[in-house]
């Protein structure tokens, strides 16, 4: 499983965006598109924590979470399955520098990145609320 803190929408799900608080990537800071408007796989993407809530970054997990969280309190803990991205082909990859508590949610090859963002999205269904 993958965990990411998001704001949910009125329907109870992530929302969409390109923040880092919402299902989306910001763009260049998460990916930076080349000059065709392209994003490689192994380049960046979405930010999500493997294996554990509590591997979501205290600054983004909830403060009603307790044991250090001081993220907004109106966000939710929200987790996904790896069988969802691999629907929408997407990849994980664990992060080289910290792989234990950070992975990136990228395309499985190159491509535009309106259709990488399109893939993010549809993978909404698929977001569980974890937490509350």
């Amino acid at each position: 499983m993958y965990f990411r803190a998001m704001t949910p929408h009125v329907d109870g799900l992530p929302m969409r965006g390109r923040s880092a608080r919402t299902l989306g990537v910001r763009v260049p800071q998460d990916v930076n598109p080349d000059a065709a408007g392209y994003v490689n796989p192994g380049t960046g993407g979405l930010s999500v924590a493997p294996d554990s809530m509590w591997h979501v970054p205290n600054h983004r997990r909830p403060r009603g979470m307790g044991h250090g969280s001081t993220g907004p309190v109106q966000d939710h803990v929200f987790s996904i399955a790896p069988v969802a991205l691999h629907d929408n082909r997407l990849v994980a990859r664990r992060d080289p520098v910290a792989p234990v508590v950070h992975a990136l949610i990228e395309p499985e090859q190159r491509v535009r990145l309106e259709e990488f963002e399109r893939s993010l999205h549809a993978t909404r269904p698929w977001w569980q609320q974890a937490w509350p």
